[in-house]
């Protein structure tokens, strides 16, 4: 059988031995990319969609509607723990 002579592992230099990759802080990285994106793309208004703006039109045009079905909501979640209490007895 015939044996090789195995390399040794290289050890590195000391020359980039003091040099270590530091991940920045989150809050900083946090801190660049709101300032990039501020400056790249402006702040747009939530009702400057128009597809957004119709709906609320159509919705609020049934305000005696939407007023029923809050106060439902209201009601019912009002009466859910009631409910739960009579329910565990």
């Amino acid at each position: 059988m015939c044996r090789r002579k195995l390399k040794r592992p290289r050890l590195p230099s000391r020359r980039g031995a003091g040099r270590r990759y530091t991940m920045p802080s989150l809050a900083a990285s946090f801190s660049l990319v709101r300032a990039i994106s501020n400056h790249e793309h402006p702040r747009s208004r939530l009702l400057n969609d128009p597809n957004l703006r119709r709906l609320l039109r159509m919705v609020l045009s049934h305000r005696r509607l939407l007023v029923y079905g809050l106060i439902a909501t209201a009601v019912s979640a009002s009466t859910e723990p009631v409910i739960a209490r009579l329910a565990a007895c």
